[in-house]
């Protein structure tokens, strides 16, 4: 049984559907296919990468003097 979360990020229906919709077949629609992964896996990794540099989280301590406790 496969876990849901695996198919979360997993777009290549959605990429194949999209490309065939767009007329690609064969060759072509492999070849298109293949590029679009690639492209959504690197701006996966940089969505990642900016959340984790915008990670502006806070102690305990910081919470209760944001929240004036």
């Amino acid at each position: 049984m496969r876990n849901n979360n695996d198919d979360f990020f997993n777009f290549d229906e959605d990429i194949r559907k999209d490309l065939i919709e767009q007329g690609y077949k064969g060759e072509q629609l492999t070849s298109k296919f293949e590029k679009m992964k690639k492209k959504m896996s690197i701006a996966m990794d940089e969505l990642i990468e900016e959340a984790e540099d915008d990670n502006d989280s806070m102690d305990k301590k910081e919470f209760e003097k944001e929240i004036d406790l």
